[in-house]
């Protein structure tokens, strides 16, 4: 319904940035201009998503020793990873899949405490890594891709990310949903993970150059995705510390929340209907550093078309801390406030 209240969360997190740059104005000339420069992002990435579907998860179940065990890939041009997992207990819990989204995560919540699989993933981000390398090694050429007030089109379409790569150990439980058809059989509706999990790498991404840092970080998270022939779910909660690995990046607790819920028989324009939500909080623990060191919240809208759902991302992202100039300068002596929006064209197939 048009006149639906947007949810709980969107209100405080607005609120919060609301009282958060109470006395940090967003210039209205600069929102102009990124938003004509994020104008030629969605031409091209709209082609790209046209050509590449985005995350058609692919699964090869197997045995080893005995033991549960698989490898799962799922390709896109924003993320894509490879992840293989063993069940180390042969105790794996069935749950019921909800609606209600709240209930849906305190199952699996509960259910996190007792670990029994262990799971080793590789997650690639082409887009940030295509643009990072273009920055970093090629600069002539991507600077021939310079728009007005300092910005590039390969930086819009590189998006938010920290690292060009990763590589992650969880240990949890991965735990099946289960609903019933119209014929009134059960079947798998969703699968869920909930544990801790450890993640590293040897690259950071900092205004869009990729530099060498070796950083942690280490969550506890709830992810889990579901589909059907029309419906499809998906979110990813984790909380957790990151330890950039660089005397001039203060080290942060971390918040992230992500789900995406779409129906391709749906036309309704309610605010949680064929949508999609992120938010990314990161605040230093220190005393020296106050207040969030970097915010990113954004939304997005599908629309069924045809057979599949066309949709737009958008958001906005802020940054406190030492701006990156290249492995020459290297990084400012002091914080400076970074601010863009996030505006990306989303296909479903």
């Amino acid at each position: 319904m048009i006149g639906s209240k947007p949810p709980l969360w969107l209100i405080i997190v607005f609120k919060a940035i609301t009282v958060h740059f109470k006395n940090q104005p967003i210039f209205p000339t600069m929102i102009r201009v990124h938003l004509r420069s994020h104008l030629l992002s969605f031409i091209g990435l709209t082609i790209l998503l046209l050509v590449c579907p985005g995350h058609a998860q692919i699964k090869w179940p197997f045995k080893m020793a005995e033991r549960e065990a698989g490898l799962a890939f799922s390709p896109g041009i924003y993320s894509s990873y490879a992840s293989v997992f063993i069940c180390m207990r042969q105790i794996t819990p069935v749950l019921i899949y909800k609606e209600d989204e709240a209930e849906l995560y305190t199952d699996l919540i509960l259910e996190s405490y007792k670990p029994t699989h262990l799971l080793a993933e590789v997650t690639v981000y082409p887009t940030a890594s295509f643009s990072g390398w273009l920055k970093t090694k090629h600069f002539d050429f991507y600077s021939k891709f310079d728009l007005p007030y300092d910005l590039n089109f390969w930086s819009s379409v590189a998006g938010n990310y920290q690292e060009p790569w990763s590589l992650s150990l969880f240990t949890g439980q991965l735990v099946n949903f289960l609903t019933l058809t119209d014929g009134e059989e059960l079947k798998v509706g969703a699968s869920g993970a909930g544990g801790f999990v450890a993640t590293t790498g040897w690259q950071e991404i900092f205004d869009g150059y990729i530099l060498s840092a070796r950083w942690w970080r280490c969550e506890w998270k709830i992810k889990g995705a579901g589909s059907d022939q029309t419906k499809a779910h998906s979110w990813d909660i984790k909380i957790g510390y990151r330890w950039y690995g660089l005397p001039q990046i203060a080290n942060t607790f971390n918040l992230t929340f992500a789900r995406q819920k779409t129906d391709k028989d749906c036309h309704s324009l309610n605010f949680r209907q064929n949508s999609c939500a992120e938010i990314e909080l990161q605040i230093p623990p220190g005393e020296t550093k106050k207040g969030f060191s970097r915010i990113t919240c954004a939304y997005g809208k599908f629309w069924p078309f045809r057979k599949y759902l066309v949709g737009l991302k958008i958001g906005y992202s802020y940054e406190k801390r030492p701006q990156y100039r290249g492995l020459a300068l290297g990084f400012t002596s002091v914080d400076r406030i970074m601010q863009s929006l996030i505006f990306q064209p989303m296909v479903e197939f």
